[in-house]
Formats: structure tokens, sequence, C-alpha cells
């Protein structure tokens, strides 16, 4: 049963207070399930316990399935359920731009199971509390859910909760395919933790986190006056009217960023309801106010990684563990481009977020709801949604690609066929939308977002290419896209060889009109006025250009101004290692190691000292490259590979996650003998090349050869 407020205003933004006193018998198992609209945050006996439900589309909502048998007492327990209603106007006074949270202007909260709602719970509507959009400097997307909290806060006046309609369970038999009122289905993914944490500093009302991190702040105030909660994900400087990143944690620096407001009038316990992104938290006080207390709730999704990892230097050890740390800072309930910012789920990036995931862990159930999502966001005729779920729809057509790369990466490590059959129509349907827009046999520009990367020479605002002809890089990712997806479907046991011999024509077009004899570079478009590394990389990903030609476009495109940014690098990386050259990484993570030096305990948007977010896990590089190259661990088709990328190391050790099971790998070097110690999943074989070129197969032992 739906239970909802008489106070009640459609559209507005705000927080209400459900409890109930339950009694039951210590030991005695208690399992519920929960739904809120649009979000809620359970308590049991004043413990946080859960937040839900799972971020899901306008179609599909989810409720969550807890068991919270252990934080019950013998007897009497308060079991309170705070809800949080959200305006679905997209303009005006009641807009927040919380776009991944898909909301009705409503508001209900639904229990059933051990414990249920029913005529006996009471509801209060929280008077004390203002949700405000206001950055205080050029923080654009932003979440926007900061708050206002007066003097009044959480003095509620109770009353009977109404009672209203029921959930309809999706999985239930309907006769007559209606779509019923409030249709939801069982989460998917495992709830988030959470984790109490302390400060580990604090100086001048700066309070030090020791790394970035999300989770919900704690403050215990006393006192009268009015104190303001300032999140900053690092410190910064502001020259010239600019507000730019040098050292992280420099001292010297300032705190600006999104904030809290909180009122205080004798004793006060200031929780947000959205979660926090920061560094550093900056406490300001006007009045005579006590700060008794402050700490956090780190939250996340709960993947479980291997922590003894050892790349052979210190600062790649480091830069591995900051990578780690931004990829599970923007993992919660979906995937997110950003913690600080948007917190969008978009399909470039969570390609990248998926391939990174696969390396550290066993758990693919985060990756196949992100799945799941961009196919929920598809529509025949079209192509899927850049990010999704949100409120505003938003489409790139480059991105609409890597979900059926997403696809294919998941189909080939895992085989699972009927996983993939379910999401084939939406990768046929996106190749179809491109096969019949082709100009000749070239993807031309349209009249959506056709995005490539932030880089240099791009448009500043759009990131796309200067030009209104053709598009290169559209054209070779397609290509690449419908060989991969042929794959699909012979793996399948079906054959579509009309898009072998598409992705071939495609290349003949991409030949014949943009590559420029002169530059022997591929131009960005038919105008062949500009030259961008993007073309060049793609050609080699989809095998266009090879061998020596191969390594003459690479090497010519990093000579060109309009270079991939970190978004990028890991396609760039991939060129390289198909083309033989994969030692020129160790150049290019030259600048990328520096984020050691500067402080960084995440990977952020960009290089450079006007970046944005600091922690976006498009960047977070090193977990695939340590994991997949220097340990040499990869998996494909039910195979075991690994092949070490010694260079200028002389040891390495770590675990790398398989679909057959976690593999550990210690390799050293000493008096030029090669020495590799391995240990796989139940004696399974794995395939093993050694630095001297032989290749051989064994399971578990040491094996050495000379170099």
């Amino acid at each position: 049963m739906n239970l909802t407020s008489r106070q009640l205003i459609h559209n507005e933004n705000a927080v209400y207070y459900f409890k109930k006193t339950y009694f039951t018998e210590k030991n005695k198992n208690c399992v519920i399930n929960i739904f809120a609209e649009t979000r809620y945050k359970l308590y049991i006996n004043g413990r946080l316990i859960a937040v839900g439900p799972c971020r899901a589309s306008s179609e599909i909502k989810y409720y969550d399935e807890l068991d919270i048998s252990e934080y019950l007492m013998d007897g009497e327990n308060t079991v309170e359920v705070a809800v949080l209603q959200l305006s679905d106007t997209l303009s005006g006074n009641n807009y927040l731009p919380l776009e991944s949270v898909i909301r009705s202007g409503n508001m209900c909260l639904c229990i059933w199971g051990d414990i249920e709602t029913d005529e006996s719970w009471l509801v209060a509507k929280e008077q004390g509390i203002e949700f405000f959009y206001k950055p205080e400097y050029e923080a654009y997307n932003a979440i926007a859910l900061y708050e206002k909290v007066s003097a009044c806060h959480k003095k509620l006046k109770f009353e009977n909760a109404v009672c209203t309609e029921n959930l309809y369970d999706m999985e239930d038999e309907n006769s007559f395919g209606t779509v019923q009122a409030n249709p939801v289905k069982k989460r998917t993914i495992p709830m988030m933790y959470f984790k109490e944490r302390d400060f580990v500093g604090q100086k001048n009302g700066i309070f030090d986190a020791g790394r970035l991190t999300c989770g919900y702040i704690k403050l215990k105030l006393t006192g009268k006056g009015v104190v303001k909660l300032t999140y900053a994900e690092s410190m910064v400087f502001k020259e010239n009217g600019r507000i730019i990143k040098r050292k992280r944690d420099d001292e010297n620096g300032i705190i600006i960023g999104d904030y809290d407001i909180i009122e205080i009038d004798g004793e006060c316990v200031f929780e947000p309801f959205w979660m926090r992104t920061f560094r550093y938290v900056k406490a300001e006080i006007d009045g005579n106010v006590t700060i008794e207390k402050i700490d956090y709730t780190e939250t996340g999704y709960p993947i479980e990684i291997f922590e003894n990892y050892n790349f052979g230097s210190e600062i790649d050890n480091k830069l591995f563990e900051i990578s780690v740390n931004t990829l599970k800072r923007c993992m919660h309930e979906t995937y997110t481009d950003c913690p600080y910012y948007e917190q969008l789920q978009y399909t470039m990036d969570t390609h990248l977020q998926i391939l990174f995931t696969y390396q550290l862990s066993e758990d693919k159930r985060l990756a196949e709801k992100a799945i799941d999502d961009f196919a929920a966001s598809y529509r025949a005729g079209g192509i899927t949604q850049s990010r999704f779920p949100v409120m505003t729809a938003q489409y790139i057509p480059g991105f609409s690609l890597f979900f059926i790369l997403m696809l294919y990466e998941h189909f080939k490590r895992f085989g699972d066929s009927e996983f993939t059959k379910k999401y084939l129509p939406a990768a046929d349907g996106i190749a179809d939308w491109f096969i019949e827009r082709l100009d000749g046999y070239m993807v031309p520009k349209s009249n959506l977002w056709d995005f490539v990367d932030w880089a240099e020479e791009y448009d500043k605002e759009t990131g796309m290419i200067p030009s209104k002809e053709p598009i290169c890089v559209y054209s070779l990712m397609l290509s690449y896209t419908l060989e991969r997806l042929s794959e699909i479907h012979t793996g399948l046991g079906r054959s579509v060889p009309e898009y072998l011999h598409l992705a071939e024509s495609i290349k003949r077009d991409v030949k014949a009109r943009c590559f420029d004899a002169k530059t022997g570079l591929y131009a960005d478009s038919t105008e062949k006025t500009h030259f961008s590394q993007h073309p060049q990389i793609w050609a080699v990903l989809c095998d266009m250009e090879t061998g020596e030609n191969a390594r003459k476009i690479l090497t010519k495109s990093m000579e060109l101004n309009c270079k991939g940014t970190l978004a990028y690098m890991f396609f760039l990386f991939r060129a390289f290692e198909k083309a033989g050259m994969y030692n020129v990484v160790d150049e290019c993570m030259k600048d990328f190691r520096k984020l050691v030096e500067l402080g960084c305990t995440t990977t952020p948007e960009r290089l450079g000292e006007d970046v944005r977010s600091e922690c976006h896990a498009w960047s977070a590089l090193a977990i695939y490259e340590f994991t997949a190259k220097v340990l040499g661990v990869t998996y494909k088709d039910g195979t075991i590979y690994i092949e070490p990328y010694i260079h200028e190391r002389n040891k390495a050790k770590g675990t790398v996650a398989t679909p057959a099971g976690m593999v550990y790998v210690e390799w050293k070097i000493d008096n030029n003998k090669f020495t590799i110690t391995v240990k796989s999943p139940k004696k399974k074989m794995a395939i093993i090349t050694a630095p001297d070129g032989s290749v051989f197969e064994a399971d578990s032992g040491e094996y050495s050869c000379d170099i």
C-alpha cells in the first residue's frame, strides 16, 4: 500500500518523514521490500541503513529488498523513512538540475514484507529545508541539491499517513497487457555500502578527508548562529578572475565550491539528504556556534578489489591507487561521469568504466545494468540516448556506437548468448540509423550533438570538428563497430555479411575522400582543411592502416596540435598496441604521472590548470594499462592470456579479474633472467607469452626464461 501526506503539494521540492514503532523478538528474521517516489533514506533506531530506490527510467522503476534483521533490537524499534519529493519542472523557481533522478512531482512510500505500510504509520513534512541552486563559481552542471536549513529543522508535527493505490509488480501476470499504475521491478544490483569515516586533518576550519570521496556529512552543532559548509574536490587558486588548479593539497590555496547553510538555535544534527562529493569541507561560522562533532558516512557501489599490487615504482603504484579511487567514486546506482557535478551515466564514459571494472572485479552487475539502462533509452528508428537515466533526452550519435561496443565486450568476455540477444535489436537498430543516413559511405553531420572530444582546435563549446561536411572519425567508428556487430551475430550462429561488406565500403570511401597525400594523414572531414589525431586512431583500430603505414600516421599524429584528451587516451593506446609501438605509451604517460606530484587523489577530466572535474573515470587509464599490459592479463573467448609488458620495469605483481576467476601474476627480472609466477583459478590453463617471444600453455606455477 502506498502512503503519502495530506500536506503534499504537487511539484514541490520537499522532504517528508514517515515513522512507525515496530516490535519484534531478538534474532527474528525481518525482510522488507521498499519503494519511494522520488528517493528514500531508511533509518532503523536512528541508524542509516539504506538509500534508494535504484535510479531508473520513467518506464522502469525499481524496489529494494532489504534484510534488516541485524539492525533490530529485542522489543521496541523505531523505523523511520525520509522521503524526497522533487519537482518535475525543467525551468522556473522549482527547477533543480539533478537530471539523473526521474521524478513525477509526487511523493509516496510503499513497504511490504515483514513490515508493511498501512494506517499505523505517521508522517510529517519537513518545514525547515530549502533546496537551492546557486554555484559559487562556474560550477556548471552541478547537481544543485544543496540545502538551506532553518532553526526549526526537524521540529516535526506528525499526523496519520494517507493510504493510496498499490504498486504493480512488472513480473506479475497481466492477461490483458495493459500498463498498470506504478509498475516496479526488483533491483538488479546490490545496495550501496556505508562506512563510517573520520576526517584525517583540520586546520582553520577546513576539514581534510585525505582523499576525494563521496558520502553523507554528519555535523553536530550547539549554540546560536549560522554555519556554511563548502565542499571542494581540491584546493584552488584565484588569479586574474580565473579559478586554476595546481597542487591539489597546497595549504596556500582556497576552498571554493557548492555549499549547505545551517541555521542553529540550541542543538542541531545535520545530514544532507543527497550525498556530497569532497576532499575538503570548509566550515564558516557566523555567531556563537560550536561544532561538537563532524564526520561522514562514505558511500558507493560495493565493488571488492584486491589491494596487493606493485608495478615496480612508487609513482605508478600511487597512480594506480588514485585511478582505482576514481573508478570507485564514479560507481553508484549507475556509473557516473563525475560525482561532484552532473552525476550522469554517459555512454562513452561508461564503456571505459566497464572495461576498467572487468579488470578489477568479477562483479558484472553494474555493467549489465548500464547496458540495460541504455537499451531502455532506445526507440525504434533511432539511437540510444547519450546519457541515461535522465530527465532531459540528449543524443550524441557517436556515443550510441559505444553502446554496441559495450554489448560486444560483454559477449566476448562472458559468452552470455541469452543476455546478448535481449539487446541485439537495439544494436541493429542503431546500425540501421547510421546506414540510412550515409553520404556515399560516410557519416554526414547530423542535427544532433556530433561531439567527438574536448580537443584543442575542436569547437570549444561543443567538442565537434570544425566542418559541416561528412565526418571522418564517425565513419571509421561506424566501420569498426559494424565489424564487431557482425562478430556478435556470428557468435550467436547468425550470418549478417552485409555488415562486413559495408564496413569495407566505408573504409574505401574514407580513404578516397579524406586521406591527404600531402600530409600523409586523414582529414577530419571531406573538406581536408583540418587534421586531428582522432581519425588516425580509428584508421588503425579498424585495420584500414596496418604495419608501417599505421606507425607512420600515429607518429605524425603526435605532432598535431589537435590531439586526443584524456577521454581519448585509451583508444590512442590501443592503436599504439595494434601498430606494435606500445613503447610510446610510456612517453604519453609522463604528464599523466605528474598527477601524483600534484597531490591528486583521483584522475581529473583532463590535464591542465583550468580543469573542471577532479574525478572523471574515463581518465582512470592506469587500471587497464597496468593490469592488461604490465601484468599482461587479458581474457577473450574463454581463454586467459598473459603477456607482461616489461619495458624499463624489473618487477610487478597483482591480481586481475577474469570470468574464469581471479588470476594472480608476479614477475621479476634478476640478472637478465625473467621469472613469472602464475596462480590461475581451478588450475585453468593460460597462454603465456614470455619476453623472449616464446609462447607456452600452463596453469599455476613458476616459469622462467633468459632475456
